[in-house]
């Protein structure tokens, strides 16, 4: 018997089978990170949403017998993935904004699994394979969590000073939109992140470029000239 027949001994059908279930966690786990971009950006998005709608179609299928519900899981999953690439490679490298971190961390495992767990399904591999499949995405799953929470908990704010120019940034809108500077020298800026997810305050002509984590406050300093800024 060769690898794909399966396991010696166990009933092919029921490894189907237990390909089938590690398809509906990883689509159950795919179709949650898709939700909670959607929720956390608090706007429509389109690969998280084109996705959602197809990972749930993939879940409601795979009740009904037969492999159309597999083959969505395992294209939809990591397809989700691929397009969304760069904004998931963005939020993994900054842990310490746990709301967009763990949905990438999870988005990127469930993708993986999905497509590992459609060639099992389609080829039959043995069920130590699937079980060995879920052991260790269930591990990374929980090592990503464990640094997400570490790092997202350890992003203290820094300390505002006197004369401090105070900015906040919440729902996306920046607030006050632009700072203006009377005459040359020294500004200090406090910028406050009220949103969940992670962002930069920027001013392009003065070289300023800082990240503010998500629930945290970050002080910068620079020399402007007179001007507005936005």
């Amino acid at each position: 018997m060769s690898e794909g027949d399966g396991d010696g001994g166990v009933d092919p059908d029921v490894e189907h089978e237990v390909w089938r279930q590690l398809l509906f966690w990883a689509g159950l786990a795919a179709l949650v990170a898709a939700v909670a971009v959607l929720v956390v950006h608090t706007r429509l998005l389109v690969v998280p949403a084109v996705a959602s709608l197809a990972l749930l179609a993939g879940l409601v299928l795979l009740v009904r017998p037969g492999p159309v519900g597999p083959v969505v899981l395992g294209v939809a999953a990591p397809l989700l993935v691929v397009a969304d690439a760069p904004a998931l490679v963005d939020d993994l490298a900054h842990p310490d904004t746990f709301a967009t971190f763990f949905p990438a961390a999870v988005a990127v495992v469930a993708g993986i699994v999905g497509a590992v767990g459609l060639v099992g399904f389609l080829r039959r591999w043995p069920v130590r394979a699937a079980g060995l499949t879920g052991v260790l995405s269930a591990a990374v799953v929980l090592v990503a969590l464990a640094v997400g929470l570490v790092a997202t908990v350890g992003a203290g704010s820094d300390v505002p000073r006197q004369g401090d120019l105070a900015v906040t940034v919440a729902d996306g809108a920046w607030v006050p939109d632009r700072l203006t500077a009377l005459a040359s020298g020294d500004v200090a800026v406090y910028v406050t992140n009220d949103d969940l997810r992670r962002h930069t305050f920027t001013i392009d002509e003065l070289g300023v470029d800082l990240e503010v984590p998500a629930g945290v406050s970050r002080r910068v300093a620079f020399t402007a000239r007179p001007g507005t800024y936005e």
